[in-house]
């Protein structure tokens, strides 16, 4: 049996997610397709735009045969823990023989040779990359160059090349890339597809990376066009319309598989999309109670908890607050996970909880495919506890895992009462109530 995994947002599941599934099973020959996805926050510090059963439910009818949970103290983390989480969760599984991944660039063996050198981080390359942070750079901007500059010299200078254990993994194609070395780490996939492929190794998984080359717009584009957008564009779009179904459906009948845009309408009948201003009462209330203690949330550093306690009274809404923060040194992205912790409670000894838990503290089941059932039945052989069963299965659970379910369980109800307060209507069901998407 062949299982394919992906690790994704689906925020929303468009065209090009379907597309990327597709690829994914074609390529691998996979009888079953996992998705990890995130919950109802995501990595660029917000909510998702519809919760994650909408999604769910979503990805299901766009050809995933599974979906899981990614918790949330991962899926709101840094691209380095984000993946970690994922790879380990479908390590963990035991039947998961191939990751799916986008990327802007298919050169599968420029990125296998820029994850390993981030893995090992060789003297040479941690010297370049201190001296271009010393320069003031951002620590992307840094890294890209280092990387570049450590290619080209180890190219070039023979007193390095002496074939150690870290640079047996570069092959020699990897010479006539190193020129595409910036460019490749300025694109937001191939971030992520390094980051796959730096966790596969750190855990010796015998999964098989499989790369997907990025079709259509960029995934920073703004703009719709063609069959194939980015998640960035349709959100943006999504949101500069009035509350009217009709607008939604024409906007996004091109985008997203019809059979998908139906979940996603049937959704917004009921609330629109949800954004990070939604949460900015709440954020300054709790913004106000924990004062000094902003250095307890997890990428909060003494720096940022400085900027927050000084412009504090300047509060004005979520977004605005952001722009105020950011500095040079600071992005927006940073910023903005960062408050997300603070509004949600994820606070540094909940990575530590991650981290001692091998970034796989349990499998959290959100819904399936009735043809999956075999699938379903390999769980039970998971080297993790499996949640599907909330109320129950949580008694499983050690304290530490326990500790990270409370955290998804609780950023639920905080999007749900932002649902509620939105739409003027009641959330019937809660996390303990709310029943397994099944098709």
């Amino acid at each position: 049996m062949k299982v394919a995994g992906i690790i994704a947002e689906y925020n929303p599941f468009h065209n090009g997610h379907a597309y990327h599934i597709e690829e994914v099973r074609k390529k691998t020959g996979a009888d079953y397709i996992i998705a990890i996805m995130s919950g109802n926050f995501v990595q660029r510090g917000g909510p998702a735009i519809v919760d994650k059963y909408t999604r769910t439910k979503m990805a299901l009818l766009g050809g995933a045969d599974l979906v899981i949970e990614l918790p949330v103290v991962a899926a709101t983390a840094s691209a380095e823990t984000f993946a970690r989480c994922g790879v380990a969760i479908l390590n963990s599984i035991g039947v998961v023989t191939h990751l799916g991944f986008g990327c802007e660039t298919d050169d599968l063996e420029l990125l296998h040779a820029l994850a390993n050198l981030f893995v090992e981080e060789p003297k040479e390359y941690q010297e370049l990359l201190s001296s271009y942070l010393k320069e003031g750079l951002s620590y992307p901007a840094a890294r890209a160059k280092a990387a570049g500059e450590y290619f080209q010299k180890f190219v070039a200078d023979t007193s390095i090349t002496n074939r150690n254990s870290t640079h047996n993994v570069y092959a020699d194609g990897i010479i006539d890339n190193t020129l595409n070395i910036e460019a490749t780490l300025n694109n937001p996939n191939n971030i992520l597809a390094i980051e796959y492929l730096k966790a596969l190794k750190q855990i010796n998984s015998t999964i098989k990376p499989c790369p997907i080359l990025r079709q259509g717009n960029h995934y920073h584009d703004e703009d719709l066009s063609g069959s194939i957008s980015s998640a960035t564009a349709i959100r943006r779009n999504m949101l500069e319309l009035e509350v009217s179904t009709m607008e939604y459906e024409n906007l996004l009948l091109k985008y997203i598989p019809q059979i998908c845009l139906d979940t996603l309408l049937e959704s917004l009948k009921l609330c629109p999309p949800i954004i990070e201003n939604d949460f900015s009462s709440l954020l300054h209330y709790k913004l106000y109670l924990e004062q000094n203690d902003f250095r307890n949330y997890s990428d909060v550093k003494d720096d940022l908890a400085n900027r927050i306690l000084n412009l504090q009274e300047s509060y004005v809404s979520f977004t605005v607050f952001i722009d105020e923060i950011k500095t040079k040194n600071m992005t927006y992205t940073n910023v903005s996970r960062a408050l997300l912790h603070i509004l949600l409670d994820i606070k540094k000894s909940h990575m530590n909880d991650l981290t001692s838990s091998n970034y796989a503290p349990y499998i959290r089941v959100l819904g399936f495919r009735k043809s999956s059932s075999l699938l379903l039945n390999k769980l039970k052989n998971s080297s993790i506890p499996v949640v599907a069963q909330l109320a129950k299965d949580k008694k499983g659970l050690n304290d530490t895992a326990l500790r990270l379910l409370q955290l998804d369980i609780s950023s639920a109800h905080i999007y749900n009462l932002m649902k509620i307060n939105k739409s003027g209507l009641s959330i019937e069901k809660n996390e303990y109530r709310t029943p397994l998407v099944y098709l």
